[in-house]
């Protein structure tokens, strides 16, 4: 029997439906997909895929591979979640993505936990996301991001028309800068939950759902 290449991995990847929505996902976690990978072999694959979520969590993705991916998602017709959550896009990948929702308002979606991202990266998802009304959850936890990237924060939860779900746990931010948050929260109608519990309280944990 024949070895499976790592180009069939990426080629096959997994399908299966989500268990909350039941829309279909194709899974590429852990593939150890690379920046080179997403060019040669992921960006001409997505172009014949027919899912609504992506996930690429837990893989070896830059900044290159995230301009990479976004510009074969810019157009895609039925991806509406993207989970490219655990790899090291960093500030310049954030702001890729930032352009990509611009661009495609089908994305509803996009979990950025844990992929290195800074201030500079919430500065560039801001501007974009201030006249976005399409996207619904955007999650941030697990980042650099400081009381530096409140101000940015605060815009976004004031400006945007259409987020409900704002992830922030386990970040940098100071009490200081939680509190500027919550103070933010409070005057935006649409969130009326703070990490799943009263908004007033866990300021330690931020996580905005309504």
């Amino acid at each position: 029997m024949a070895a499976v290449s790592e180009h069939d991995k990426v080629r096959g990847g997994e399908y299966t439906p989500d268990r909350v929505s039941g829309k279909s996902v194709w899974r590429l976690t852990f593939k150890s997909i690379g920046d080179e990978r997403c060019a040669t072999e992921l960006a001409p694959l997505l172009v014949e895929q027919t899912c609504a979520v992506l996930d690429l969590s837990c893989n070896a993705i830059g900044s290159a591979g995230a301009g990479i991916i976004c510009d074969a998602l810019a157009s895609h017709p039925t991806i509406e979640q993207v989970d490219i959550s655990a790899n090291q896009i960093g500030n310049d990948g954030a702001a890729h993505f930032a352009t990509l929702v611009s661009r495609n308002e089908r994305i509803v979606d996009l979990d950025l936990h844990a992929c290195g991202i800074g201030d500079a990266g919430v500065a560039a998802l801001a501007q974009r996301l201030q006249h976005n009304a399409t996207l619904r959850a955007l999650d941030l936890s697990a980042n650099y991001i400081t009381d530096a990237a409140v101000e940015d924060l605060t815009q976004i939860i004031h400006s945007n028309k259409g987020l409900s779900s704002l992830a922030l746990r386990s970040n940098d931010m100071t009490p200081a800068g939680l509190e500027r948050l919550k103070v933010a929260l409070e005057q935006n109608e649409r969130i009326t939950t703070l990490d799943g519990t009263d908004r007033m309280k866990a300021l330690e944990s931020v996580c905005v759902i309504s």
